[in-house]
């Protein structure tokens, strides 16, 4: 087959959704497949940050860049276009411009609902912010979002949450649920060190200010990995002045990554909003426990340590003394995602 991926930022930008199109893309080539991704030249959207390097391909996987045009929340990707020849179209995310572009002009279209936007942007301090930000969502969907869905041939959603928004917004059928997945193999049982870690982005949407907080009047030490979304500064300095044992240890290489889960007391994920939450199974499937904001995806995979967003006192009850649970992760495997997702595609294309 012939399948295009369209995601506003791909390799080498990282992300859940980034990640999860690469090693779709990976194995459908090794299957014979061609694959190309269109996507953006950015590096990241919250800061608007241009890619410093943007290769063309990888592993086989070719790729077509185009110009970011900065629309809140609604950018766009100058002079995107596609030709006929695609056997399936696979676009990511809602609210974005492209989706709501390919959804209308051709009819092979496999939407994912990826990052769909179903909360107001944690990184909106003011209630002014927060309440137009709520508007516009309400407007998009009733202007454009329900019939993008409705015109959609095949709807992917990531966890239960997304599905029961999408049915909510009218559409109760052609949904199908397939979450991203995870080298299972890759993740070994280590010991515990007793430090606490957050794995992802250092971002106002992660809840780490409450993370933080939590941690006031507990012995507890927690590690922070992942880059910086224009957050690090305001966070050291919470550090600061509650006192709080904080390391910051920046961005890692996957080895280090999988040595500090190993090793660790406990994840912590404490964001406002995952659509799925890939760092959950791969805490688990290095045996450790998981303490996470109950939202989106992530309540598809555990049932204890369960928060709600900002609630500290529950958070700091949680660290202290985390539940550890056992979950049959085979589903989450990536060999298993990807044969369910080609199983979609060919599906797809056998349609027409």
């Amino acid at each position: 087959m012939k399948i295009a991926q369209v995601i506003i930022r791909f390799w080498p930008a990282v992300g859940g959704a980034e990640e999860h199109v690469l090693e779709i893309s990976k194995r459908l080539v090794r299957d014979g497949h061609e694959v190309t991704v269109y996507t953006s030249d950015l590096e990241s959207e919250v800061p608007w940050k241009k890619l410093i390097d943007a290769p063309s391909e990888y592993n086989r996987i070719k790729i077509k860049r185009f110009k970011a045009i900065n629309i809140p929340h609604y950018p766009i990707l100058k002079g995107l276009k596609l030709d006929d020849s695609y056997d399936v179209i696979h676009t990511y995310a809602m609210p974005k411009s492209y989706t709501d572009y390919l959804v209308r002009k051709y009819k092979n279209v496999f939407l994912s609902t990826v990052g769909l936007h179903l909360h107001e942007d944690p990184r909106k301090k003011s209630v002014i912010g927060k309440l137009v930000r709520k508007a516009l969502i309400k407007i998009y969907y009733a202007l454009v979002g329900n019939s993008t869905l409705r015109k959609a041939r095949i709807i992917h959603c990531f966890s239960t949450s997304e599905k029961d928004y999408v049915r909510h917004l009218g559409i109760k059928n052609k949904i199908q649920i397939i979450p991203s997945g995870v080298n299972l193999s890759d993740y070994k049982k280590g010991l515990n060190k007793g430090y606490l870690l957050f794995l992802g982005r250092i971002d106002r949407g992660k809840g780490l200010e409450y993370l933080v907080r939590a941690l006031k009047g507990t012995k507890e030490r927690l590690i922070i990995v992942g880059k910086d979304f224009g957050y690090l500064e305001e966070l050291k300095k919470l550090v600061n002045e509650l006192g709080v044992r904080v390391e910051f240890k920046g961005y890692t290489s996957e080895i280090e990554k999988k040595r500090l889960l190993s090793n660790c007391k406990a994840l912590v994920l404490p964001s406002k909003y995952e659509s799925f939450g890939r760092v959950v199974i791969e805490a688990l499937a290095s045996g450790k426990p998981v303490i996470a904001t109950r939202t989106g995806g992530i309540t598809d995979i555990i049932k204890e340590n369960l928060v709600d967003y900002g609630d500290v006192v529950a958070l700091r009850k949680a660290i202290i003394n985390p539940i550890k649970e056992k979950i049959d992760l085979k589903k989450y495997d990536w060999e298993e995602v990807y044969s369910k997702t080609l199983k979609m595609y060919k599906a797809l294309k056998d349609s027409f």
